[in-house]
């Protein structure tokens, strides 16, 4: 029998049969008394190393946040700025922008007040921690909710891309696309979309991040180049065509969409209420990138608080700083007649446009796996937490080294390639399917910021904080230390989230039922 623990204990790593037991028998530490805590060899409040990391370098992972943040959102704000007015819709960039990277920097801090043998990997994984396995599962159902829709907008996206390329080249080639076979493949929205997104599914297949890292830093060049053309095409045309700019407080007389260029009429203020939070509701969408924090830090090398924070830093920043150029330049050549994709008002014939399409049609389709890693990663540990038990061996082991299973008696159970693929070709179908009817995206993008962003980033991380932190001085028997200036923005941030998640998806549901009040 002892030869037997031996060999189990040599064949499991240091950390990983404690790992194991840890997920599998619930073991709530904070209940643990101080003599099975000095056994356990749990240590507190370490805040300057998280955890152990993985192999991918700090540049490597602020291109794969990038690629995340920015893409669908480059398209999407002016549009949010033309209905909102430019004053408001300004406040609540700037707003979004220091709440997301707030909430952000309160993920990491919350993993300073975890013992250091709790090894997190995940967003739901803080959420056990703090709230329990209820948590755990409600956590995961909003990373679902949030990231379905979300592929189903960057589909629909992707494809009106790959649409208007098609339909140029071939009126390059003289080939006329009134004609009935050409004109059934263009208006059949599942044949572009297959043509889009063969070439990616091999990639969903992946299980590491780490191997995203090169396409995130293509998809980040192609991001800048589509910025670029924003900006050179809007200016070209501000310098060269002549058409009057008009800053007014309303443009409620301008039917949005329409062809005028004679004026352009840009609004300071929204024509009504409605208008103004479905504004906001695109702009709480376009700095997600919460789920993905805590995975690319498992995977960064040397996790230390300063460089998982400096990540989340540069990415907000930069993407704020592409979105701001991108909205200046449309707004000023658009105004109020900017659509929900303002790569729709460019001339489709213009080749330098034309490139900038397939830029970001590459952009967004290499930004796809990043969406559909967390949504996976939460479906198999919310239906199938036996993935963690990679071989039926470690089980094997940790039956023999603690005298029972960890989970169910079935030892020969594991989740294989087979349920692996399967499961991504669920999910890709899940998104795909429905795209196929939705010819518009704007009504997407307002369901999953109203409810979606508002969870994971207005009211998720303020609750981890607050929960790790209070249980982290109620162990030490030092509640005078609870409050302070962080701990009041988060409780501020907490109630605000609430509000607008409420007040917003009512906004939302009145768009959809008595579309005549907006």
């Amino acid at each position: 029998m002892d030869s037997d623990a031996s060999e189990s204990k040599a064949l499991l790593s240091p950390n990983e049969d404690e790992l194991y037991l840890k997920a599998y028998t619930n073991v709530n530490i904070w209940n643990l008394t101080d003599l099975e805590l000095d056994s356990t060899s749990i240590q507190l409040g370490n805040k300057d190393v998280l955890k152990s990391g993985g192999l991918m370098w700090l540049p490597m992972s602020i291109f794969n946040l990038i690629t995340t943040v920015v893409g669908a959102g480059l398209l999407s704000l002016p549009f949010s700025f033309s209905i909102g007015g430019v004053i408001p819709g300004a406040a609540s960039l700037i707003f979004t922008t220091i709440v997301s990277l707030f909430s952000g920097l309160l993920i990491v801090d919350s993993l300073t007040y975890l013992p250091q043998s709790i090894r997190v990997f995940n967003y739901e994984d803080i959420a056990q921690f703090a709230f329990g396995r209820i948590g755990r599962v409600f956590v995961l159902l909003t990373i679902i909710v949030l990231l379905l829709p979300s592929h189903m907008a960057y589909m629909i996206i992707t494809r009106d891309q790959l649409d208007l390329v098609i339909q140029f080249v071939l009126t390059q080639a003289n080939v006329s696309t009134s004609e009935p076979s050409l004109g059934f493949y263009l208006t059949k929205h599942y044949i572009v979309q297959t043509i889009a997104y063969l070439p990616i599914i091999p990639i969903c297949f992946l299980t590491s991040l780490r191997y995203l890292a090169y396409s995130s830093l293509f998809g980040f060049i192609c991001i800048l180049f589509v910025s670029g053309s924003f900006v050179y095409l809007s200016s070209y045309n501000l310098v060269h065509n002549s058409h009057n700019i008009s800053i007014t407080s309303f443009c409620g007389n301008i039917t949005n969409g329409s062809t005028t260029n004679s004026v352009t009429c840009i609004p300071l203020w929204p024509n009504n209420v409605f208008e103004f939070l479905h504004s906001f509701t695109i702009t709480a969408l376009v700095f997600v990138c919460h789920f993905n924090i805590l995975p690319l830090k498992a995977e960064l090398y040397n996790p230390t608080t300063t460089r998982v924070k400096s990540s989340i830093i540069v990415t907000v920043l930069t993407a704020f700083l592409l979105y701001f150029i991108t909205i200046i330049f449309t707004l000023l050549e658009f105004g109020y007649e900017i659509k929900a994709d303002v790569m729709k008002n460019y001339d489709p014939n213009n080749i330098l446009f034309v490139v900038g399409r397939i830029a970001l049609f590459l952009s967004l389709l290499l930004s796809y796996p990043l969406l559909l890693f967390p949504c996976r990663a939460a479906i198999i540990s919310l239906f199938i937490p036996l993935v963690q038990s990679r071989y039926s061996i470690r089980r094997w082991l940790l039956t023999q080294k603690y005298g029972k299973a960890p989970f169910h008696e079935k030892a020969n159970f594991t989740v294989n390639t087979f349920i692996w693929v399967l499961l991504t070709v669920c999910i890709f179908l899940v998104a795909f399917v429905p795209t196929c009817f939705i010819n518009n995206v704007d009504m997407v993008w307002g369901f999953v910021g109203a409810i979606g962003s508002s969870l994971v980033v207005f009211i998720w991380p303020c609750l981890f904080y607050l929960q790790t932190r209070r249980l982290y001085w109620k162990r030490l028997a030092q509640r005078k230390h609870f409050f302070g200036m962080k701990v009041v923005c988060s409780i501020l941030l907490l109630i605000f989230g609430f509000i607008i998640m409420f007040v917003c998806t009512i906004n939302q549901m009145l768009m959809l039922v008595i579309p005549s009040l907006f």
